[in-house]
C-alpha cells in the first residue's frame, strides 16, 4: 500500500495527512500569535495617550452576545481601532439615522 509523504526540512518523511493537521495548527497558532500581539500593541498605543479624549468618559458594563463581541473584535483588529471606538462609532451613525 502507498501513501503520499512530505519530506520534511530536517529530512524525515511524514504522512501528508498528519503534515496538512500540522501546517493547519501552525497557522492556526501563527494566527493567534498576531491577535495577541496587535492587541498588546494597541493596549500599549493606548496607554500612551491614545485614546485621552476618552480617558473622563465613565465606564459602561454592556450585555453582549458573545458572536457579536467576537466579530466586533475581529473588525476592531482589522482596522486597527479598539471595540470601544467600533460601538462608540456605530452608535454616533444610529444616533444621527434617528434625529433626521
Amino acid at each position: 500500500m502507498y501513501y503520499l509523504s512530505v519530506l520534511l526540512d530536517i529530512g524525515r518523511y511524514i504522512p501528508i495527512d498528519i503534515y496538512i493537521v500540522l501546517m493547519i495548527n501552525i497557522s492556526v497558532l501563527t494566527r493567534k500569535t498576531t491577535i495577541q500581539k496587535n492587541y498588546q500593541q494597541r493596549e500599549k498605543e493606548d496607554s500612551s495617550g491614545r485614546n485621552n479624549s476618552m480617558e473622563n468618559i465613565p465606564k459602561t458594563t454592556l450585555k453582549i452576545p458573545p458572536d457579536l463581541m467576537l466579530w466586533y473584535k475581529h473588525l476592531a483588529l482589522d482596522r486597527n481601532k479598539t471595540v470601544t471606538e467600533l460601538v462608540v462609532e456605530a452608535m454616533r451613525e444610529y444616533r444621527k439615522v434617528l434625529e433626521k
